[in-house]
């Protein structure tokens, strides 16, 4: 599996070319973004936190199911969505 640029991920507003520039944490520019929606451009920004944060919640999510007995319908349903995000995040682009 090949690695994402690390994060933080840090945006900047070009006024003068009508884009957002997004900036990995080795100050190499990742891309311009010519998304009139400055929400979206965030959630990009934040996809190398999202996807830690979803990494060590399925961690959290395993160990409560094998030890919380009672709720396992739910956790186990919760890590589902979760590893199904971080999947999405990390495998292979084919094609």
């Amino acid at each position: 599996m090949t690695s994402h640029t690390p994060g933080p991920w840090r945006l900047e507003y070009d006024e003068d070319a009508a884009a957002t520039l997004l900036y990995g944490a080795d100050g190499f520019r990742l891309a311009e973004l010519l998304s009139a929606n400055h929400r979206d451009d965030r959630l990009l920004a934040a996809a190398p936190d999202l996807l830690a944060a979803c990494q060590a919640a399925l961690g959290l999510a395993e160990f409560a199911y094998s030890a919380i007995p009672g709720s396992a319908v739910e956790i186990a349903e919760t890590a589902e969505q979760i590893q199904a995000a971080v999947l999405k995040a990390t495998e292979e682009v084919t094609g």
